[in-house]
Protein backbone atom coordinates (compact mmCIF):
# COMPACT_ATOMS: atom_id res chain seq x y z
CA UNK A 1 0.00 0.00 0.00
CA UNK A 2 1.52 3.37 -1.13
CA UNK A 3 2.06 5.81 2.59
CA UNK A 4 -0.89 8.52 1.05
CA UNK A 5 -2.89 5.98 0.59
CA UNK A 6 -2.66 5.02 4.46
CA UNK A 7 -2.89 8.62 5.76
CA UNK A 8 -6.24 8.57 3.68
CA UNK A 9 -7.21 5.22 4.90
CA UNK A 10 -6.52 6.46 8.39
CA UNK A 11 -8.52 9.30 8.06
CA UNK A 12 -11.44 7.46 6.84
CA UNK A 13 -10.96 5.43 9.76
CA UNK A 14 -10.80 8.54 11.88
CA UNK A 15 -14.01 10.02 10.57
CA UNK A 16 -15.87 7.17 10.87
CA UNK A 17 -15.45 6.91 14.53
CA UNK A 18 -16.13 10.81 15.00
CA UNK A 19 -19.28 10.31 12.72
CA UNK A 20 -20.53 7.72 15.26
CA UNK A 21 -19.50 9.23 18.11
CA UNK A 22 -21.75 11.98 17.09
CA UNK A 23 -24.88 9.82 16.11
CA UNK A 24 -24.55 8.51 19.59
CA UNK A 25 -24.83 11.66 21.43
CA UNK A 26 -21.27 10.51 22.84
CA UNK A 27 -18.76 13.36 24.04
CA UNK A 28 -15.76 14.06 21.45
CA UNK A 29 -12.58 15.61 23.21
CA UNK A 30 -12.52 19.31 23.66
CA UNK A 31 -16.62 19.16 23.60
CA UNK A 32 -18.37 20.47 26.30
CA UNK A 33 -20.56 17.60 28.06
CA UNK A 34 -24.44 18.47 29.14
CA UNK A 35 -23.12 17.91 32.43
CA UNK A 36 -20.49 20.91 32.21
CA UNK A 37 -22.49 23.51 30.82
CA UNK A 38 -25.27 23.23 33.01
CA UNK A 39 -23.34 22.68 36.07
CA UNK A 40 -21.28 25.96 34.61
CA UNK A 41 -24.96 28.09 33.89
CA UNK A 42 -25.78 26.66 37.60
CA UNK A 43 -22.90 28.74 39.33
CA UNK A 44 -22.61 31.48 36.81
CA UNK A 45 -26.15 32.37 36.62
CA UNK A 46 -28.19 30.51 38.92
CA UNK A 47 -25.81 31.60 42.16
CA UNK A 48 -24.25 34.91 40.97
CA UNK A 49 -28.06 36.06 40.30
CA UNK A 50 -29.15 34.59 43.55
CA UNK A 51 -32.24 33.29 41.77
CA UNK A 52 -35.21 32.37 44.66
CA UNK A 53 -36.11 29.36 41.71
CA UNK A 54 -32.52 28.04 42.64
CA UNK A 55 -33.60 24.95 44.74
CA UNK A 56 -36.62 24.21 41.92
CA UNK A 57 -33.74 24.90 39.23
CA UNK A 58 -31.54 22.36 40.79
CA UNK A 59 -34.05 20.06 41.43
CA UNK A 60 -34.98 19.79 37.96
CA UNK A 61 -31.20 19.29 36.56
CA UNK A 62 -30.89 16.19 39.51
CA UNK A 63 -33.83 14.43 38.50
CA UNK A 64 -34.76 14.71 34.84
CA UNK A 65 -31.62 16.33 32.87
CA UNK A 66 -28.77 14.97 34.38
CA UNK A 67 -29.83 11.04 34.42
CA UNK A 68 -30.87 11.01 30.48
CA UNK A 69 -28.00 13.82 29.35
CA UNK A 70 -24.73 14.04 31.68
CA UNK A 71 -22.36 12.55 29.62
CA UNK A 72 -24.01 13.85 26.26
CA UNK A 73 -22.41 16.13 23.48
CA UNK A 74 -24.32 19.50 24.47
CA UNK A 75 -23.89 20.93 21.08
CA UNK A 76 -25.68 17.63 19.52
CA UNK A 77 -28.50 18.18 21.36
CA UNK A 78 -31.62 19.03 19.49
CA UNK A 79 -35.11 19.86 19.44
CA UNK A 80 -36.23 16.11 18.79
CA UNK A 81 -34.57 15.48 22.18
CA UNK A 82 -35.77 18.10 23.92
CA UNK A 83 -39.36 17.06 22.71
CA UNK A 84 -38.59 13.54 23.56
CA UNK A 85 -37.53 14.77 27.60
CA UNK A 86 -40.43 16.62 27.69
CA UNK A 87 -42.48 13.88 26.26
CA UNK A 88 -40.77 11.79 29.58
CA UNK A 89 -41.30 14.29 31.97
CA UNK A 90 -45.02 14.73 31.03
CA UNK A 91 -45.96 11.43 31.25
CA UNK A 92 -44.48 10.75 34.61
CA UNK A 93 -44.39 13.81 36.21
CA UNK A 94 -47.48 15.91 33.98
CA UNK A 95 -47.74 18.99 31.81
CA UNK A 96 -46.29 21.59 33.84
CA UNK A 97 -43.43 19.72 35.10
CA UNK A 98 -42.78 19.47 31.53
CA UNK A 99 -43.22 23.00 30.83
CA UNK A 100 -40.36 23.86 33.26
CA UNK A 101 -37.86 22.16 32.28
CA UNK A 102 -38.24 23.33 28.74
CA UNK A 103 -37.96 26.63 29.90
CA UNK A 104 -34.79 25.24 31.96
CA UNK A 105 -33.52 23.45 28.74
CA UNK A 106 -34.31 26.87 26.88
CA UNK A 107 -32.27 29.21 29.62
CA UNK A 108 -28.98 27.03 29.57
CA UNK A 109 -29.55 26.87 25.33
CA UNK A 110 -30.27 30.63 25.40
CA UNK A 111 -27.25 31.28 28.01
CA UNK A 112 -24.78 29.06 26.30
CA UNK A 113 -25.53 31.11 22.83
CA UNK A 114 -24.20 33.91 24.53
CA UNK A 115 -20.84 32.63 25.21
CA UNK A 116 -20.33 30.66 21.96
CA UNK A 117 -20.33 32.59 18.54
CA UNK A 118 -20.92 29.10 16.61
CA UNK A 119 -23.99 27.77 18.85
CA UNK A 120 -27.75 28.39 17.94
CA UNK A 121 -29.97 27.32 20.48
CA UNK A 122 -32.24 24.48 19.13
CA UNK A 123 -35.35 25.62 20.59
CA UNK A 124 -35.99 29.49 19.03
CA UNK A 125 -39.97 29.21 18.73
CA UNK A 126 -40.80 25.99 20.71
CA UNK A 127 -43.77 25.71 23.13
CA UNK A 128 -44.55 23.72 26.16
CA UNK A 129 -47.46 21.38 26.20
CA UNK A 130 -49.96 24.10 28.28
CA UNK A 131 -49.02 26.85 25.69
CA UNK A 132 -50.00 24.22 23.03
CA UNK A 133 -53.47 22.79 25.10
CA UNK A 134 -54.60 26.33 25.74
CA UNK A 135 -53.81 27.97 22.19
CA UNK A 136 -50.99 30.41 22.90
CA UNK A 137 -48.18 28.58 21.02
CA UNK A 138 -49.71 30.80 17.61
CA UNK A 139 -49.98 34.09 20.33
CA UNK A 140 -48.01 36.78 19.37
Amino acid sequence: MVEGAREVKGARDLAREAIKAIREGKPREGHDTFETVAEDWFQRHVRFNKLISAPDLRSVLDRHLLPAWRDRDFITIRRGDVSTMQDAVQDSSGAVAADFVLGVIRTICNWYETKHDNYTSPLCGVCGALSRRIGLANAP
